[in-house]
This record gives structure tokens, sequence and C-alpha cells, in this order.
């Protein structure tokens, strides 16, 4: 090849290597995909980025990518003579990506998913104390919504510059259930006007007595909310943490409140574990004021308090329940073979160490298979597959990804979802979401009651 031409190859590759990565920028910005192999979204973002350069280049060498008669393979001769680093980049994630679809395959882990069905024998009567109540939590999402607008139409100050957020958070605060909402900005030109002090307050509403507050920052001491979802650009709650953890894939972030008002974050999943953030009350993001170990977690991370190692576990959940914070989280995977188990830990503090009745940390030290009848048994089983037995026609299969709801008259619900049993077939297992009453018994530890809640 003449050296005036090889010069030109080369400059046109710089040059659509160069759009091709500003492509790349722009789509990570908008997409913000986890930068891991464990990602299924990951190959799709890198293999479109190098269809999109293979392109680019055909353009840059003056390859006609518009007439009618070229064809793929036109596009796959190009990218075998020119562009050959790149096809060895994609049959290598290809390669990466249906090995590891073969190896998780469940006929091929046939041995975790045999008998799942695990029968726990007890004596309901005298192991479940009935607890009173007189009050019943009765406010939905809807109606919080309207209660919420309306409380926000009260101050002048801010109705004609902010919104109440959609989405209404529910959660356990000093004993109380409370459905909570922070503001948002009311267009764009209202978040240019007011984003430098941040989100000035949040709503909070009872859900026994239906009354709804304003709870103004500046009156607790606290500035505004400055990363919401509501944010543009930087601030905005998702980007943020994505720009900070570029390479974990996180499950859905719940906030916690403890009795004395700090903010903690629990995330994570299966791989690393399940992670406890102290968080700026300000800003709600990490407060880098706390600092974590090696040998609590991961300094980057934050402390581990569940799982590790590959070990299962998802859908972390944290409840504060007469005297202690409850840790409730899912094992197994969400089919009616992969069967979720959510299992229960307990600690005197949001950050633990959490246990459970034998005082088994819910902390792995190594790979170990966690869930189903061959499992080496840690984290007590709130619920598990059951097939069908009595007034139950249809058995539940993986319930799990629970929340939990500790009303002010001492009763507490669980709220889980679940697919059903059919007869271990692939098709028809269903979905629905049930609400299930907790007792705790003789020791404080929960238990779920076998039916569905449908009132007294």
């Amino acid at each position: 090849m003449p050296e005036n031409k090889s010069h030109s190859t080369l400059s046109r590759m710089v040059i659509s290597l160069v759009v091709t990565l500003v492509i790349a920028a722009v789509w990570f910005y908008v997409s913000l995909p986890a930068i891991n192999l464990h990602n299924t979204g990951f190959y799709s973002y890198v293999l479109v980025l190098l269809l999109v350069y293979i392109l680019v280049f055909m353009i840059a060498l003056g390859v006609d990518t518009g007439t009618q008669g070229i064809r793929l393979q036109t596009y796959l001769s190009f990218a075998k003579s020119q562009c050959k680093a790149v096809v060895v980049i994609v049959l290598a994630l290809a390669a990466i990506f249906v090995a590891g679809q073969i190896l998780s395959a469940p006929i091929l882990r046939a041995g975790s998913y045999r008998d799942l069905l695990q029968v726990d024998t007890g004596d309901f009567a005298t192991e479940i104390e009935q607890i009173s109540f007189d009050e019943i939590p009765m406010l939905d999402e809807s109606s919080a919504r309207r209660l919420g607008d309306r409380k926000l139409g009260e101050l002048s100050d801010m109705v004609s510059q902010f919104e109440v957020a959609y989405d209404y958070t529910q959660i356990n605060y000093k004993g109380r259930p409370v459905r909570v909402a922070s503001l948002e900005y009311g267009d764009f030109f209202k978040w240019f006007l007011n984003t430098k002090e941040g989100l000035p307050a949040y709503i909070t509403i009872d859900m026994v007595t239906q009354e709804a507050k304003v709870v103004r920052l500046s009156s607790v001491g606290q500035g505004g909310m400055r990363y919401s979802p509501s944010e543009i650009f930087n601030r905005d709650l998702d980007r943020a943490l994505r720009f900070r953890y570029p390479t974990y894939m996180f499950d859905e972030p719940a906030f916690e409140i403890d009795e004395e008002g700090n903010l903690w974050m629990a995330y994570g999943s299966w791989s690393g574990g399940i992670f406890i953030l102290e968080l700026d009350e300000e800003t709600g993001l990490r407060d880098y004021d706390v600092t974590y170990s090696v040998a609590s977690g991961d300094p980057y991370f934050g402390k581990r308090i569940a799982g590790g190692y590959y070990v299962s576990g998802e859908g972390a959940y944290i409840e504060y329940i007469g005297g202690y914070y409850y840790l409730f989280m899912s094992y197994g995977f969400l089919d009616q073979k992969g069967g979720y188990e959510m299992r229960v830990f307990r600690s005197k503090k949001p950050d633990g160490p959490y246990t459970d009745g034998g005082t088994r940390s819910a902390v792995f030290p190594s790979y170990i298979l966690n869930y189903g009848p061959n499992a080496t048994a840690r984290g007590e089983k709130l619920m598990g597959p059951y097939s069908h037995w009595g007034y139950m026609s249809l058995g539940e299969r993986s319930q799990g990804h629970n929340s939990v709801i500790a009303a002010p008259d001492d009763r507490t619900y669980l709220i889980y979802h679940t697919r059903f049993c059919n007869d271990n077939k692939d098709d028809n297992e269903g979905h629905q979401v049930r609400v299930h009453q907790l007792f705790q018994n003789k020791n404080g530890w929960l238990v779920a009651s076998p039916f569905e809640y449908n009132g007294e």
C-alpha cells in the first residue's frame, strides 16, 4: 500500500474512532448502562457502537452506503478486510455472552432446582402470638397524591415554582406508616430559576390520620436537595450514582431514616452482596465524611451487610420493628423453578451486623448454595415455594422482592410479588402482588400468615 494511501486510511480511522467515541459518550450519558459483563444491556451498548464505528469508517473511506445495491454481504466483507479488530471484539463478546447464558441455563442447574419444596414443621398456635390493634392504615397512593397536591397548594411561595413528585414512597418512621414524596421543579424554566438552591422541602402524609405536612429543609437546619430524579444534567440522581459507580448493577435503592434521623441507602444484588451507605441529609448522596474499610466491606461501595462471593440475594429491604432493624432479602430468582425465598435477619443498628435466629451472619465468607432444599440454612425463612394444599387450590412459587408496613396499631404487613405453581411448566406461571400479615413469635422473630390478608 502506498504511504500516502496508508496515511489517508489511518487518518480516516482516527476520525471514525473519534466520532464513535462522541456518540458513545452521548449515549452513555442518556442511557446510563452499567459497564459490567454481567449486564446484558452492556453487550448491546458495545455491539451497537462497534457497528456505528464500521458504518462511519465506510462513509469516511467513500463507500456509498446509500446505494440500493449494497447488501449485508458488503458490510461483512468491509468489516472482515478493514476492521479485523472490531470483528474479534464482537466475536469475543458474543462468546462470553453465549457461554454465560448456557452455564446459567436451568437444564445445567437441575441439581439446584430439584425438590425446591422445603417443608418446615411447627405449632402455629403456640409459636405465634396475636397482636392487638386499634387502627389500620387505609391511605392508598392515589389518595396521597391528591392530599399532597392540596397541601402544596396552600403554600403561595412554593406552588408557583414546584410540584409534588408523582411517586410516593411508603416508609415506617418512628412507628408510623407514612407516605413521603419530594418536590420537583414545575418545568425547565422553574428548574433554571431554582436549581442553585435545590428543592426546599418534601411532603409527608400519615397513612392512618391522613394528615399531610410540608417539611421545609431549612426548618431542620438543612439546605435544599441538590440531587433528585427531577434534576437535569449531572445532578440527576440516577446519573450521579452511575458516574460514581460506573460498573455496579443497581437493584432498586431503598432509602431508610433511622430513629436518630440519619439517612441510609441499602442497595446491591448478586455478585458483591448487599451494601449500606450513610447519606448526606442535604444532598441525598453519599456522606464522604463517613469512611469504610476493606474489613467491613469496601471503601468504595460501603459496608457489606449481607451476601458476597456471588451468593444469591437481592431486593434488600430494612424495616424497624419493635426495637430491631429487620433486613429482608430474596434468595434465588424469579420463576417457579428458580423459586425466590424470602429470608430475614435482624440487628440493633441499621448498618448491622445482621444475624438470624441461630446467630449466623447475613454476610457470606465464600460461595455457597443458599437456596433450595440442599442449601445450608441461613436466614429465617419467611416464605418459600409450595404446591397445592388445603384451601390453597393454586400453590405459590418464587415469592420475593418484598416490602413491609409496620402500622401504628402494632400490626405488620408483608407486601410481595409471586408466581404460581403450574406443574413446573415454563409457561402460564402468572404473577400477582399479595399482602400477608406478619406476626412475632415468642423470640421476636417474624412469621407470615399462610393466607392473604383480607380484613378481619
